[in-house]
C-alpha cells in the first residue's frame, strides 16, 4: 500500500483534486491511499505515516522543514494555470500592468505572456513565507494594478486592499503530480526494500564489512566489525580509516592508486589475525569507495573445524570426564590430579597400563578438560585396522589413489581432529614405516593425503596409549627412539586393579547398580564375605574384566536379592575352567600368563606347535590373525625364517 498525503492550501483546490482523484484509476488492487489535507497559514500538519507528500507553493516549504525524512512533490504553477489567471483578472478589471509573485518564471516566459495577454506582467519570485508580505509591498510600490499568486498572496493584497486573483491549479497538474508521487514512492520503496535487504545480510554476516568513502571516510560498518575490531559505532562510522588501522588504510590507499582489489591479506589486529579484502567500488570508470572485508582466521578454523565434524559419519567426541571416573584409591586420586594439570596444557602425552585400566576413559577426561573441548576427539586402534589401509585411515586419500578409493578422496583421521586431540590406542603396535610418517606429522604440523602432492596444516594433540612399557620397546628397536621422545612429553601410567584393591568393591557395586538400573530391576547386595574374595581375585583383564564378572553375576543373582560367597564363587570358577577339560588347550593359559616376558619366543613356540598355520597359532596365542602378522613382521619373523 502507498499512503500519499495531499496538502491543500485553500478550500477551492480541494475539490478541484476530489474531481480528479474519482475518475482516474490511481487505485485499482487498494495499492494507494491518498489522504487530503486542508493546511491555512500555521496550521499544524497531522502526525500520519506516508511514503510522500504532495504540496504547493509555500506550503513545500512549511511541510518540508516539519517532515524532513519524507520525500515531497511539489504541485507546481503551470503556464496554462498563469494565463487563467490573468484571463479572470481582466474579466473583472482592466488591470495594465500586473504582478506574478511566487515561483521564478523565467523573463522568455513572461514575455510570451505579455504578447499573448497583451498586457505588461512583472515578476516578484520568493521561496518562503516571511519574504510573501514583503513581496506584496514592493508589487503595491511599483505601481501594480493587480496581482496573482497563491492563496497567502491574496491574504496579504487582501490585507493592503490591492486586487489580486488566486492562480489555481488546473486538473493536469493535479493528476501529474499524483502520478509523480506515486512514481516517487515506488522508487522510495524500491530503494528502502534495497537497503533492508543489505542490511539484513551485512548484519548477520560473521565477517567484518566497512564501507570506506572518497574522503576515506567509515559510512558503514556492521556489527561483526564493530565486534572484531573492538569499537562501538561511535568510534567507527563517521570517522577515518586512518584513526581505525593504519594497515587498513595504507590498503585502501593502494586501492584507489592501482584501481585494483587487495585479496587474502594477512595481519594482526589486537588479539586478532585478520584476512582481509579491499574491493573497490568503481562507478564510470572511477572509484566511488571501498568495501573491506575481513575475518577472524581462529573463527575461518573454527568453520573448517565444524565442516569437518559434519563431513564425516564418526562420532569424534569424548563422552567421558573425570567425575566418570569410579574409585575410591589414593593412586588413582592423585593420577586424575595429575591428569589435571596436564590437560590444560598443549603436550602430547603417553598413557600406559594393563589392558582395561581405563586408558581411553582417562585419555577422554583429559580431552574434554583441556582447551580444546569444543574440538574433534578422534581414536584410533592401531592394532585393529590392517596396515594396508592404517596409512589411507590415519592420512586420508586423493580419488583415485588406489583401487576401490571413494569419489572425491576422504580426509584422514588427522585433518578431522585438526584442533582437536588424536588418541593413539596400542600405538606399540604403529608399523614402524607409518612411525616416521607419525613423526613427521607431529614435526611438521602437516599432513599430506596419500596419492597428493599437496600438504595441510594440523594442529592436532596426541595422546597415546600402551599395554607395554614403550621405552624397553625402544632399547630392542620394536619403537622408534625418536617417535618416543615426540609422543612421551608427558607421562601417566594407571595402576592395575590387584595394586589398588580398594576400588573393586566401589567399581563392582557400580557395575551391578547399572545393569539393575538398565533392566529396571532391584538391585541386589553383596555381602562382606562375598567382596572379600572377589577382592582377592587376581583381574589380569581389570576393569574390563571385573566389569563382565559383574554382568555375569547380575544373571545369576537377579531373584535372589543378594549376592551370596558362593555366588561369587560360581562366578570365578565358571571363569576359570580348569584348561585339563580342553585337551590340546592347557599350553595356551601358560602362553597368555607369561606373553609380556618373552613375547617373540612365544609367538615361535606357537608357531612350531602349529606347524607354522597362523590362524591357529593365533588361536592359541588368544589374539586375532592380523595382530600375529602385524607381530611377525614386527619380530623380523617371516616364513623363510621360520622354514629355517
Amino acid at each position: 500500500m502507498i499512503n500519499i498525503a495531499f496538502f491543500v492550501p485553500y478550500p477551492e483546490l480541494l475539490e478541484a483534486v476530489k474531481r480528479v482523484i474519482a475518475p482516474h484509476n490511481l487505485n485499482p488492487k487498494g495499492e494507494v491511499n491518498i489522504s487530503l489535507f486542508v493546511m491555512d497559514v500555521g496550521s499544524v500538519i497531522p502526525k500520519k505515516n506516508c511514503d510522500v507528500m504532495i504540496a504547493r507553493g509555500l506550503q513545500v516549504w512549511d511541510v518540508q522543514e516539519r517532515n524532513k525524512a519524507i520525500p515531497i512533490v511539489e504541485l507546481p504553477i503551470t503556464t496554462c494555470d498563469i494565463i487563467r489567471a490573468v484571463q479572470e483578472c481582466k474579466k473583472i478589471m482592466p488591470a495594465k500592468k500586473i504582478a506574478i509573485l511566487g515561483p521564478d518564471f523565467s523573463d522568455e516566459d513572461i514575455a510570451v505572456l505579455e504578447t499573448v495577454l497583451s498586457c505588461s506582467m512583472k515578476k516578484y519570485p520568493f521561496g518562503n513565507r516571511k519574504y510573501a508580505e514583503r513581496e506584496v509591498r514592493r508589487a503595491i510600490n511599483d505601481g501594480c494594478d493587480a496581482i496573482i499568486g497563491g492563496y497567502t498572496v491574496k491574504n496579504f493584497a487582501d490585507r493592503f486592499n490591492q486586487f489580486a486573483v488566486v492562480i489555481v491549479a488546473g486538473e493536469r497538474a493535479i493528476l501529474n503530480a499524483l502520478n509523480e508521487a506515486i512514481k516517487v514512492a515506488n522508487v522510495m520503496r524500491q530503494e528502502r526494500e534495497r537497503s533492508q535487504i543489505f542490511s539484513i545480510i551485512s548484519n548477520s554476516s560473521k565477517d567484518g564489512i566497512l564501507y570506506i568513502s572518497q574522503d576515506n571516510i567509515v559510512l558503514t560498518a556492521n556489527p561483526a566489525s564493530m565486534s572484531i575490531l573492538e569499537k562501538n559505532p561511535n568510534k567507527i562510522i563517521g570517522r577515518s580509516v586512518e584513526q581505525i588501522s593504519s594497515e587498513m588504510y595504507k590498503n585502501v590507499d593502494t586501492v584507489r592508486k592501482e584501481q585494483r582489489e587487495i585479496s587474502d591479506h594477512l595481519y594482526k589486529h589486537g588479539k586478532y589475525v585478520l584476512s582481509v579484502n579491499y574491493l573497490p567500488v568503481m562507478i564510470h570508470e572511477s572509484i566511488a569507495g571501498v568495501v573491506i572485508t575481513f575475518q577472524d582466521i581462529t573463527r575461518i578454523q573454527q568453520m573448517e573445524n565444524h565442516i569437518r565434524q559434519k563431513m564425516s559419519e564418526k562420532g569424534l567426541n569424548a563422552k567421558y570426564r573425570f567425575n566418570d571416573i569410579i574409585h575410591k584409591s589414593q593412586s588413582i586420586n592423585n593420577l586424575i590430579n595429575l591428569a589435571r594439570r596436564y590437560a590444560v596444557t598443549s603436550s602430547n602425552i603417553v598413557i600406559e597400563g594393563e589392558t582395561g585400566t581405563g586408558k581411553e576413559l582417562l585419555a577422554q577426561s583429559i580431552h574434554n578438560a583441556s582447551l580444546r573441548h569444543d574440538a574433534p576427539f578422534v581414536a584410533i586402534n592401531c592394532a585393529a585396522i590392517p596396515e594396508s589401509l592404517l596409512e589411507s585411515e590415519m592420512f586420508g586419500y586423493e580419488e583415485g589413489s588406489f583401487t576401490g578409493s571413494s569419489k572425491g578422496g576422504k580426509a584422514g583421521l588427522f585433518e578431522l581432529a585438526h584442533n582437536g586431540t588424536m588418541f593413539l590406542d596400542e600405538v606399540s603396535e604403529l608399523p614402524l614405516n607409518l612411525q616416521g610418517k607419525l613423526l613427521r606429522v607431529l614435526q611438521e604440523r602437516e599432513v599430506r593425503r596419500v596419492g597428493s602432492t599437496k600438504v595441510k596444516s594440523v594442529d592436532v594433540r596426541i595422546i597415546a596409549a600402551s599395554n607395554y612399557n614403550l621405552k624397553s620397546l625402544v632399547s630392542r628397536g620394536q619403537f622408534r627412539k625418536d617417535l618416543f621422545y615426540r609422543l612421551d612429553v608427558l607421562n601417566l601410567f594407571i595402576p592395575s586393579l590387584s595394586e589398588r584393591p580398594e576400588d573393586i568393591k566401589v567399581l563392582f557395586n557400580y557395575f551391578i547398580r547399572q545393569f539393575n538400573e538398565s533392566i529396571n530391576m532391584p538391585i541386589p547386595e553383596a555381602e562382606e564375605d562375598a567382596l572379600l574374595l572377589l577382592c582377592k581375585h587376581r583381574f589380569e583383564g581389570n576393569v574390563r574384566e571385573l566389569r563382565n564378572i559383574a554382568e555375569r553375576i547380575n544373571i545369576l543373582c537377579c531373584e535372589s536379592g543378594k549376592i551370596s560367597k558362593a555366588d561369587i564363587q560360581t562366578a570365578l570358577c565358571d571363569h576359570q575352567i580348569d584348561a585339563s577339560s580342553f585337551p590340546g588347550e592347557t599350553e595356551t593359559h601358560a602362553i597368555r600368563a607369561s606373553m609380556k616376558k618373552n613375547e617373540r619366543e612365544l609367538i615361535l613356540q606357537a608357531l612350531k606347535r602349529c606347524a607354522n598355520n597362523q590362524t591357529h597359532a593365533a588361536q592359541v596365542l588368544g589374539i586375532d590373525r592380523t595382530t600375529l602378522w602385524r607381530k611377525l613382521h614386527k619380530y623380523n619373523l617371516y616364513p623363510k625364517k621360520l622354514a629355517d
